[in-house]
This record gives C-alpha cells, sequence and structure tokens, in this order.
C-alpha cells in the first residue's frame, strides 16, 4: 500500500511541475518583439496576447501607462500558486483517500495468550481486540 501511495504522489509531483513548466513562465518569457499598433496601451497588448489570465493589468499598473513586466511577474506568480494549491489538493485528497481505506489487521492471537490487553485504533474508534473475561 505504501508503494502504491508513494507512486500516486510521484506522479501528481510530476504532474503538478509539467504543468507549472509549461504553464507558468510564458507570460514572463514572452517577447515583445513583434509589430503591434502604435496606439496600443499596454493593457490592450495583454488582452490581445493572453486571451485567458488570472490577473487583470490593471490590477498591477495605473492608468493610462499599464506595465507589462509588472503584469507578466504578478501573472506568472499567480499562475504557480495555482499549480501549487492544485497539486497540494491532490495530493491531501490521495492522503485522505489512503488514509480512509487503510485497514489495520488485528494483533496476532498467540502474542495475546500470555494476558496482554490489546488495543485497536481503527476508523476513529478505540476497541479492544479481545473481549475482557466474565467472572
Amino acid at each position: 500500500m505504501k508503494a502504491t501511495l508513494r507512486f500516486q504522489l510521484a506522479v501528481i509531483t510530476l504532474a503538478a511541475i509539467v504543468a507549472a513548466w509549461f504553464l507558468a513562465p510564458p507570460p514572463i518569457l514572452t517577447p515583445l518583439f513583434y509589430l503591434t499598433p502604435t496606439n496600443w496601451t499596454g493593457a490592450e497588448l495583454v488582452r490581445h496576447l493572453w486571451p485567458f489570465r488570472l490577473i487583470q493589468p490593471e490590477w498591477v499598473s495605473n492608468p493610462p501607462q499599464y506595465d507589462y513586466l509588472r503584469w507578466a511577474q504578478a501573472e506568472t506568480l499567480a499562475r504557480l500558486a495555482m499549480m501549487f494549491l492544485g497539486w497540494l489538493g491532490g495530493a491531501t485528497w490521495l492522503l485522505q483517500r489512503h488514509l480512509r481505506r487503510r485497514k489495520i489487521t488485528p494483533p496476532s492471537p498467540v502474542a495475546l495468550g500470555n494476558g496482554a490487553i490489546a488495543l485497536t485504533f481503527h476508523a476513529g474508534s478505540l476497541r479492544r481486540a479481545v473481549p475482557e473475561p466474565q467472572c
């Protein structure tokens, strides 16, 4: 069971790294060397280049001069934060599912032959493994 949980955690970690690698850096690494109309503001350029964005250009700069670099940094950080929260949510879900399905085997009856009392913990309740003798 541990190997399966470790494998699943490794898979979602790798998926989060790949998603972050391809989705987070493009705003900050996109060169602005191609031709655009001269009357476009930074916000219009952002809207043209990035139709899907988490951060609006108006949130990081003051009109009428919108700073593309400040927006790109904020957008990259927001995308990285979303990837981290997605990974954290996935890992939490996997751990909860693993703990919910995990079964604890009862202690061996041979070990209880010498008068020891065994207590098991399962699904939030505490029970005796062997009933107490009636006197």
